[in-house]
């Protein structure tokens, strides 16, 4: 198998990796079953993201309690509802180490000369793997409640 093949599979795999990490979408009925009180992040049509503890939800907006205060927005003017996910630290890192890995691995792999040996490319790997593992773990966590079409 050629270095490319194999740089082409292991860049595959990552993106393969990267798309079962996006979580689902769903309708406005999710929306309005969360209880008061949960974390979420209201993301408006003008893509300003507000993140605070639910107080109010009806059949045409969103009521937050933030930091700043409470915000409202309408539904016609939300784009996206998401629920803020605990423990998830660790899944995150172990993807974050593989995508990391993948890619400096094949990186390496492909820019650097065949000298039979894959140190070199193990060494660039582990480093990029190292990298991607703390991003994950520090990435927040978000379930996608709801997500209206942009126009």
């Amino acid at each position: 198998m050629s270095k490319r093949a194999i740089g082409l599979v292991i860049l595959l795999a990552c993106a393969v990796t990267a798309a079962w990490a996006k979580g689902g979408e769903g309708s406005w009925e999710n929306v309005q079953g969360v209880a008061v009180g949960t974390r979420v992040q209201v993301v408006n049509m003008d893509l300003k993201s507000f993140t605070g503890a639910v107080q109010v939800v009806g059949d045409n907006a969103i009521t937050i309690r933030t930091k700043k205060g409470d915000v409202t927005v309408s539904r016609e003017e939300v784009y996206r509802v998401s629920l803020r996910e605990g423990g998830h630290r660790g899944r995150n890192m172990l993807l974050g180490g593989l995508i990391g890995f993948g890619a400096g691995f094949a990186t390496s792999y492909l820019s650097t000369y065949d000298d039979g040996t894959f140190a070199m490319d193990w060494a660039v790997g582990a480093a990029c793997a190292a990298g991607g593992g703390a991003v994950g773990a520090a990435w927040p966590t978000f379930a996608t409640l709801y997500r209206a079409e942009r126009p």
